[in-house]
């Protein structure tokens, strides 16, 4: 019941994704209330980071417990900023839990529930518009097999190499598996999966992009080096 549950948020929210309108205003010019409620979720998120906290040392990705799935965390609950370079240097956009169309994902990317955080053995599935509420995958079919997905936490910086892309049809639910289009077998690595509409001025298929853990740093070490040094840690963009 809950595969099923969790498929049918797939569906709906992917196609809540595709929808269009209002194209001129707004998917060409800044969606205003996006920008502010990314901002409003960044600056939330970096509040809470700084104040003091256990800091957990692991960082050899084979040593996660490939039982563990997602935390449990309240839905709309910011945990994550995820940063893509080949989106450009200033692109950043804070990941929550949820993937509901018009609140997790206005201006965020939603984390679907049940699927693995940041690092974890397992998919780290995610979803955000591609049309329309900020737009934060507009561009996702500009990445390309090698490029990294970086993201940070509270106490660590998690990386990821891009590893394929793949168009599929909406009710391609398997996708959020745990090991990505094979539900039922048990995942071995940490993985990553974006997932968006397409193209990006429709609802009629899903564009996903798929990543592998590459690399996990410890804060105190510093970002990772493919971190673009003008990275934007402050101010979200939407283009």
């Amino acid at each position: 019941m809950s595969r099923i549950i969790l498929g049918l948020g797939l569906v709906l929210v992917l196609s809540g994704i595709g929808v269009v309108g209002m194209v001129i205003y707004q998917n060409f010019l800044p969606d205003q209330e996006a920008v502010a409620n990314a901002d409003a979720a960044t600056n939330e998120l970096r509040n809470e980071w700084a104040q003091p906290t256990a800091v957990d040392g692991t960082t050899d990705p084979a040593s996660f417990d490939v039982t563990k799935v997602g935390m449990t965390r309240p839905l709309g609950k910011g945990f994550a900023i995820m940063y893509i370079p080949r989106l450009g240097n200033k692109w950043r956009a804070v990941v929550v839990e949820g993937v509901a169309a018009d609140t997790d994902l206005l201006g965020k990317i939603g984390h679907f529930e049940k699927t693995s955080d940041p690092g974890m053995v397992g998919n780290f599935a995610l979803a955000a518009h591609r049309l329309t509420k900020g737009s934060l995958f507009r561009y996702l079919d500009e990445v390309k097999d090698g490029d990294q997905i970086i993201v940070e936490t509270r106490t660590h910086w998690y990386v990821y190499t891009v590893t394929g892309t793949k168009i599929i049809e909406p009710t391609a639910i398997e996708v959020i598996s745990p090991v990505p289009f094979k539900p039922g077998k048990k995942p071995t690595k940490a993985v990553i999966t974006l997932t968006t509409c397409s193209p990006w001025y429709s609802s009629t298929q899903r564009l996903a992009v798929f990543g592998d853990l590459t690399e996990i740093r410890l804060k105190p070490m510093g970002p990772p080096a493919g971190l673009p040094k003008g990275a934007d840690t402050a101010v979200t963009t939407t283009s």
